[in-house]
């Protein structure tokens, strides 16, 4: 009778137990299935605001919530200026050059630079081409560059650069240098992760003066706080994809300086507040310093 009864209460055991793992597993199930719902929901809710974007990549939401969020920084940073907008049934993306412009100088210009690999595995940046375009997406430069050191990476596949390309239509990096650093003297510059070109091109360019679509702020919102590439920047904001094959200093400089258009009242709005808080903070400071040392005068 013991063993019997030591049986049945093993076997109400086990069954107790296949009936929590049971339980357990159709809970699981339901809350994939409910994050999987959410998800679409998510993405449905974004590439209906934003027609012209594949629906895959929808803004990189993880929740409705997020979408919502990210939704209304692109509207609160682009407002009708959307590039989801559509003629005829069809998404419309946003040009990256205004058509007929003329090659003028303007205030901005827009960077962007191709590098090859030297040094050690090719790990090191060596400057092979640049290219500038003024604010309507002309191009003012557009140069190879003869390389200054031996070439262990020509980095074809991402760069197209190739070794002929280089000896037949490239010039000496002193020329390139100097008409790079004449154009950009006393304008705006405009680039993303700008440093890197500058570095290639062994040039500073005022702090006040630079604008980099990689850092701003409102952009990097729409990446969690993470630095955003330009190709995933572009494709978000501007309905265009770039860099689908070998990379194009011209079209990547049309498309930083077109981010830029996007959002230029806006930013440059917010540097002025920011550059007249700071003036304002030191006057206080100043006319603190002043009254303490006033005092001190008084007091003796």
């Amino acid at each position: 009778m013991g063993k019997q009864r030591k049986r049945r209460d093993n076997q109400a055991a086990d069954s107790h137990a296949k009936g929590r793992r049971f339980f357990r597993h159709h809970k699981k199930l339901s809350q994939q299935k409910q994050q999987q719902q959410q998800q679409r929901t998510c993405i449905s809710f974004f590439a209906d605001s934003r027609p012209n974007i594949r629906r895959q990549n929808a803004i990189g939401a993880k929740s409705v919530d997020d979408a919502i969020k990210k939704a209304a920084i692109v509207n609160e940073l682009l407002g009708d200026k959307s590039a989801g907008g559509s003629v005829g049934g069809a998404a419309v993306a946003l040009s990256l050059a205004k058509p007929g412009a003329t090659a003028e100088v303007t205030r901005r210009l827009a960077l962007d630079c191709e590098f090859v690999g030297c040094g050690y595995q090719g790990k090191d940046n060596m400057l092979a081409r640049v290219s500038i375009v003024n604010q309507f997406g002309t191009v003012l430069l557009d140069k190879f560059v003869q390389p200054t050191e031996p070439v262990t990476d020509y980095r074809t596949r991402v760069s197209g650069i190739t070794a002929r390309l280089l000896q037949s239509r490239g010039e000496p990096f002193s020329e390139v240098h100097a008409s790079v650093a004449q154009l950009l003297r006393n304008r705006i510059l405009i680039g993303h992760a700008v440093k890197n070109d500058l570095k290639a091109l062994r040039l500073d360019h005022p702090k006040a003066d630079t604008r980099d679509t990689q850092t701003y702020r409102p952009f990097r919102a729409l990446f969690n706080g993470g630095r955003p590439g330009l190709k995933a920047l572009t494709e978000r904001l501007l309905g265009r994809r770039i860099q689908t094959g070998r990379h194009d200093s011209v079209t990547d400089a049309q498309a930083t300086m077109r981010l830029y258009t996007l959002v230029k009242r806006r930013w440059e709005a917010e540097l002025k507040a920011n550059k007249a808080g700071k003036k304002l903070a030191a006057t206080s400071t100043g006319a603190k310093k002043l009254q303490d040392t006033t005092g001190d005068d008084d007091d003796e």
